[in-house]
């Protein structure tokens, strides 16, 4: 089956494409990558690694500053993008660089599928200081047979690390996204546990506090709103506002739990360790 009659034959072509285009973006960095050089994190992570439905419309890496310079991390993303506009997947493609500095590296695709749905893509490199080499594990990226497509080794962040870079996107004073929840929930089920270095600086009755006012601030509205449309239906029509009054109850007491445990000793991280950040 070839790439157009895929997204074709799909009433949600758009996502389609989309995920098409990020698992080949993704599958070309790390073919092109030397191990550990570079880290899958955030929704695309969770979505292609840890089993979430939700789909999102970005990818999020992490590419040490003190590792590579900006020039490298252009160099892998521009040929993953070439590599991945060249299936075909899109029509009309347009290709930005919004913001390239030592910090963030963005990246913005658009384009059409063949059904002429509009699709966009953001790559956003991170180039801040890893969490730690122990923060992150190597797994096999294989896309869903429905779309087909090579297994690739993928360098990520943990489970564990994951956790710890929702939690403190949970509670960062300018985010408001209730994708976090859902997240931290399907993290928490896997019985994952932030490192305590990455969340030793949220061990305060402060962030404690702003984990209650977070969680009151994320209504069923909003969740609905925001999350709801990046869900299979099927998926979607499972969950009302009890379900999700239940997966903030659940999130909350293992955050709580997370915040009170552990020494807050500054010693607990390592030297050339920081604290996660956020996806």
């Amino acid at each position: 089956m070839t790439v157009s009659s895929l997204i074709r034959g799909t009433p949600n072509d758009a996502d389609v494409a989309r995920e098409l285009l990020q698992y080949e973006v993704v599958r070309s960095i790390f073919v092109k990558s030397t191990e550990r050089e570079i880290a899958l994190k955030g929704g695309f992570a969770m979505r292609a690694l840890f089993g979430s439905a939700r789909h999102t419309k970005d990818i999020d890496l992490q590419h040490d500053a003190r590792r590579a310079n900006l020039a490298r991390t252009q160099t892998l993303i521009r040929s993953a993008i070439r590599n991945a506009v060249a299936t075909g997947i899109l029509e009309d493609v347009r290709i930005s660089e919004p913001k390239q500095t030592d910090t963030v590296a963005r990246w913005k695709i658009g384009g059409r599928t063949v059904g002429g749905s509009q699709v966009a893509l953001t790559i956003e490199v991170s180039r801040r200081p890893m969490p730690g080499d122990d923060c992150l594990t190597r797994m096999e990226m294989q896309p869903p047979a429905e779309i087909g497509g090579a297994l690739v080794m993928v360098d990520t962040y943990s489970a564990d690390a994951m956790a710890g870079a929702k939690t403190i996107a949970l509670l960062s004073e300018n985010r408001l996204a209730p994708r976090d929840l859902w997240d931290l929930d399907i993290l928490i089920t896997m019985r994952a546990e932030p490192p305590p270095h990455m969340i030793d600086h949220l061990r305060t009755e402060r962030a404690r506090q702003a984990l209650f006012d977070k969680l009151d601030t994320m209504s069923w509205k909003l969740f609905r709103e925001e999350v709801l449309p990046t869900l299979p239906a099927g998926v979607a029509e499972a969950l009302d506002r009890d379900a999700f009054e239940e997966m903030k109850v659940r999130v909350a007491l293992a955050v709580e739990k997370w915040l009170a445990d552990g020494d807050r000793s500054p010693d607990r991280r390592p030297d050339n360790q920081e604290p996660g950040p956020t996806p």
